[in-house]
């Protein structure tokens, strides 16, 4: 698959706007990313997946979401990607995430990934992130 580029072709389908063609290709995208030698085609900068993903966190459909949360989650494993998420503007949408319990745990896991680098620290200054992890923590005690 990776010499056929199927990881960049898949990538140029996230401009659509049908949800369920969103939802495959995000989908197809996540199993993808798991794999050793696709990881390295997925983080060039060229091919701007992590902004095409961006527009995708806040859609209105749940289940486009909720794929698109995992295939960052997969994503934050990489230090490039952790960085260009951070650069993205990224941090605030997860935060806002944090709300609704749908969404909770895979975005409690993508920020930890996040808060672990450096680089993306600052971040979450500009960020109600602690205050909604202490409440969310309260709930759940």
């Amino acid at each position: 698959m990776a010499k056929k580029a199927l990881p960049s072709g898949l990538v140029h389908f996230l401009g659509r706007s049908s949800p369920e063609l969103l939802g495959l290709v995000v989908t197809f995208l996540r199993k993808l990313s798991v794999v050793a030698e696709n990881a390295p085609l997925l983080a060039r900068a060229e091919l701007g997946l992590v902004p095409r993903l961006g527009r995708l966190v806040t859609c209105g459909h749940e289940g486009l979401t909720r794929a698109t949360l995992r295939l960052c989650y997969n994503l934050s494993f990489v230090a490039a990607q952790r960085a260009a998420m951070a650069a993205g503007g990224l941090v605030p949408k997860f935060v806002e995430l944090l709300k609704r319990p749908p969404f909770r745990a895979v975005t409690l896991r993508l920020l930890y990934h996040l808060s672990c680098d450096d680089g993306c620290k600052p971040h979450f200054f500009r960020t109600p992130a602690i205050p909604i992890v202490m409440q969310v923590r309260s709930l759940t005690d």
